[in-house]
């Protein structure tokens, strides 16, 4: 057979204390993907009880999410209390039962004799996106704002899907490949952090023809700190809008062909804005899904750019030929200059696709465009790298604590 990388057979003192976990750095020349850093894979069991799915992974984490949790906890508690609760009760209020019973038996996997870890301390680590994207706080400065995704198709046809994700590097302890399986079949599988349930990337196992691939970037709320921004935010957690990771696994839960998935995730209420980048397992199979937030009034819009627009926009920065990418601008506006660059993420990105070329762009090639600042930089922990046709799903640990060597 072939392989999808080369087709060739075979406050301030939060984010000083987060900071000072980091040991990796990132570097200006490309290295292949080192299969050393691959992030371990755990098991998820759909057949067991939901409060049994996540027990071993969470003992096994539990000092490192405890960690984070002493960490974040004491942060909302003084910058966010009224944004943690009332997100938390809404969400709780309208989350499927066995999500719930899911943290239920993360919390409990978590606790000791010594150290009670609540169902709301798992809530809030799952709503981390949309606290920090309503509310202001020192961790807001450290939310994941600074992702990129990227899909491309090959001239034979094949759609590749890969991605950075920025996020504080610590989370790397308690970063997890997930696999999920029903009477022993793979049904889903992607990337995630113990104690939440959700997926930052992912993709099915729906066989050759049905298989697609997604990350998530985040979106800037443009209510940001405002008490409308809040006030929507419950509004639309309450009436059934998704949290953001959770928003992915339901999409791998419902979504049987590319085409169903690019409707979920189109029309499919959620708490917050976000961007949504999916790539299937056939010929054209690639979008990016512009999110607003969804109102009350059931307003979901959402803007759906593809591979080869047609007719194509005169000016799009997101490419929209053989290949579309997404950081966290809109991709019909100018993306800002990375800190301490002369480009931006985007356009770096943009530039090396284009000299790759559809005739050679495999998932080695898009490697090494993600692994090229600032495209890639201090704050990348890991890097996926999807070929849906193919069934194959690699996440790599990029910087963070106890990268191996």
């Amino acid at each position: 057979c072939e392989s999808a990388f080369m087709m060739v057979p075979c406050g301030a003192c939060v984010v000083t204390l987060l900071m000072a976990l980091v040991v990796g750095r990132g570097g200006a020349t490309p290295m292949p993907p080192d299969p050393r850093h691959l992030v371990e894979p755990y098991i998820v069991n759909l057949d067991t009880a939901p409060e049994q799915r996540w027990t071993a992974l969470v003992k096994e984490k539990r000092a490192a999410l405890v960690l984070l949790l002493d960490i974040i906890r004491p942060v909302f508690e003084l910058y966010a209390p009224r944004a943690t609760r009332e997100l938390i009760a809404a969400s709780t209020a309208a989350l499927p039962s066995e999500y719930i019973k899911e943290m239920e038996g993360i919390a409990a996997a978590a606790s000791t004799p010594t150290l009670n870890v609540t169902f709301n301390d798992v809530m809030m680590a799952n709503l981390f996106y949309e606290i920090t994207g309503v509310a202001k706080t020192p961790l807001s400065t450290t939310a994941p704002r600074s992702c990129t995704s990227m899909v491309a198709q090959r001239s034979n046809g094949t759609v590749y899907l890969a991605r950075n994700q920025d996020y504080p590097p610590p989370f790397t302890l308690v970063m997890v490949h997930a696999i999920f399986t029903k009477g022993g079949v793979v049904q889903y599988e992607g990337t995630t952090y113990a104690g939440t349930i959700g997926l930052s990337t992912a993709m099915t196992h729906r066989g050759t023809t049905d298989n697609w691939g997604v990350s998530i970037n985040a979106r800037g709320n443009p209510l940001f700190g405002t008490e409308e921004g809040l006030v929507n935010a419950v509004a639309s957690a309450r009436a059934g809008g998704s949290i953001f990771p959770i928003f992915t696994r339901q999409a791998c839960e419902v979504a049987t062909s590319y085409t169903s998935a690019r409707d979920f995730f189109a029309t499919h209420p959620l708490i917050m804005p976000g961007y949504i980048i999916l790539g299937g397992s056939q010929k054209g199979h690639g979008a990016i899904i512009t999110r607003n937030a969804s109102s009350t009034t059931g307003d979901h819009a959402a803007d759906v750019f593809n591979l080869f627009s047609e007719p194509p926009p005169a000016k799009d920065f997101g490419g929209g030929k053989w290949f579309v990418v997404q950081t966290n601008t809109d991709h019909w506006v100018e993306a800002p200059i990375y800190p301490d660059s002369n480009i931006s993420r985007r356009e770096q990105a943009v530039d090396g696709l284009d000299r790759v070329g559809d005739v050679d762009v495999n998932l080695l090639a898009m490697w090494d465009v993600l692994s090229t600042p600032p495209t890639f930089n201090a704050d990348t922990i890991h890097t996926d790298l999807l070929s849906p046709a193919w069934g194959e799903y690699r996440t790599y640990k990029r910087n963070g604590p106890l990268l191996a060597e």
